[in-house]
């Protein structure tokens, strides 16, 4: 959650810096295209290091590189997606015992999976 933070806090910089510097082209008369991919180009200067710098921060508190926590995030997805299957499963069940057994399952990989997170 606080690495999504670090793109919401790159975003609060980024728009001021894209608004005043499309407003800057534009004062300086270019034109529209051109004072567009200012724009783009000033949110990006903004954006990029902002989020940069505070998602390393949270990743060096956490003793992570980028590519684990990319890896990481990579496999809860999977994991999710294989707790739907888990979850789908018990429309399957015939009887007593693989209902438990599948609950069981179903609750440990969901203990497992919220740990993690």
């Amino acid at each position: 959650m606080r690495y999504l933070l670090s793109r919401v806090w790159g975003a609060v910089v980024g728009v001021p810096v894209a608004v005043i510097a499309f407003f800057t082209s534009a004062i300086l008369d270019f034109t529209f295209l051109i004072d567009f991919v200012i724009g783009i180009a000033g949110f990006v200067v903004g954006y990029v290091p902002t989020q940069r710098l505070t998602s390393r921060a949270y990743l060096k508190e956490m003793n992570l590189t980028r590519k684990d926590y990319h890896y990481i995030m990579h496999q809860i997805n999977l994991v999710q997606n294989k707790n739907k299957r888990i979850l789908k499963s018990f429309i399957k069940v015939r009887s007593i015992q693989d209902f438990k057994l599948v609950n069981d399952i179903y609750r440990l990989s969901r203990t497992i999976n919220s740990a993690i997170k």
